[in-house]
């Protein structure tokens, strides 16, 4: 509830900025706001991730490609993605003065998302009816990952042995830092009536900045994904 209320909150403030823009320059005809569930997926996880996504959508004015007359809209997005996670496990070694034992481990990773993007879209399609319409265009955002990791060590005599680690290592450690993202999108929306409709839309990105700032062990991150929304919009 908190995430949708700072979305709308902040949807609110850059419409308002927006619009002023628009009405200047004779655009911003149509606006509309939507909500729904999303699915995150990347190649290194064992189940996509699940969230939330509101948008606000900006008409443009229309352009011309190949002769034809292209409708045009803007996108402001802010989705949250729920904590997925996987397991592996391994071994360290723990010595004494006098001998050396192997302490098994159970590393445990987890990774949610906070992501804000803005993007424009094109017109692609309609059928006869305009009931369905097909689009696509391009997304620019900032993906904010939380990791967290942690391992499960079985039971030793910490007393007498000490554990043999890399410089620097945590029993527990939670990473994460804005990364610059740039995807493509495509959508189709279906018509339902009283100025709404329902959509689905596709957009597979890539992290364009790496994640130099994760230690070795955390794996879980990745540079590709692919998303998918469902949800349904209104004209305000």
């Amino acid at each position: 509830m908190l995430f949708f209320f700072f979305a709308t909150t902040i949807f609110n403030q850059v419409y308002g900025q927006w619009n002023l823009l628009f009405d200047g320059t004779g655009g911003g005809q149509k606006t509309q706001i939507g909500f729904g569930v999303s699915s995150l997926y990347q190649f290194n996880l064992p189940k996509p991730l699940i969230g939330v996504h509101i948008n606000t959508t900006i008409e443009d004015k229309d352009i011309e490609i190949r002769g034809k007359t292209q409708g045009t809209f803007y996108k402001l997005n802010a989705s949250y993605f729920f904590r997925q996670g996987k397991q592996t496990v391994g071994s360290f070694n723990a010595i004494s003065t006098s001998d050396t034992i192997v302490v098994p481990y159970k590393f445990n990773q987890t990774v949610s998302y906070l992501m804000f993007e803005i993007g424009r879209d094109f017109y692609l399609f309609s059928n006869k009816k305009e009931l369905i319409f097909l689009y696509g265009g391009w997304i620019l955002g900032a993906n904010i990952p939380f990791y967290r990791a942690d391992y499960e060590l079985a039971p030793f005599d910490e007393t007498n042995y000490i554990l043999q680690t890399e410089n620097g290592w945590k029993k527990n450690r939670k990473e994460g830092q804005a990364i610059f993202k740039a995807g493509i999108n495509i959508g189709v929306d279906f018509y339902v009536g009283m100025r709404g409709q329902l959509y689905l839309e596709t957009t597979p990105f890539v992290n364009v900045t790496s994640e130099k700032y994760l230690k070795p062990d955390i794996n879980i991150g990745s540079r590709f994904f692919l998303g998918l929304n469902l949800g349904y919009r209104y004209e305000l």
